[in-house]
């Protein structure tokens, strides 16, 4: 009796460390988890992202003013009646 009683311990003890610690265990399970829920965050960024340059695109396309100004900033370009001075820092 004794000895069926410990096999049925030992048993038991190796199927826990093999249910936490083996292959597709808790743990590995947990990992996974917690790399789901990295990629969600990511995936909710990128789409607030995308979110903010599609309304950035939809200006550029339908606001000339907006248009303009961008132009002007990035490009460095001037009206016809206009002179762009560079000023060099000493």
């Amino acid at each position: 009796m004794k000895k069926e009683i410990l096999a049925l311990i030992i048993i038991f003890i190796i199927s826990l460390i093999w249910l936490i610690f083996g292959k597709n265990g808790y743990l590995d399970f947990y990992r996974l988890k917690q790399t789901q829920k990295e990629i969600y965050q990511k995936n909710q960024q990128l789409i607030k992202e995308n979110e903010i340059l599609k309304r950035r695109i939809d200006r550029l396309k339908n606001d000339p003013v907006y248009l303009k100004a961008v132009i002007r900033e990035v490009m460095g370009l001037t009206e016809e009646d206009e002179i762009m001075l560079f000023i060099k820092n000493p």
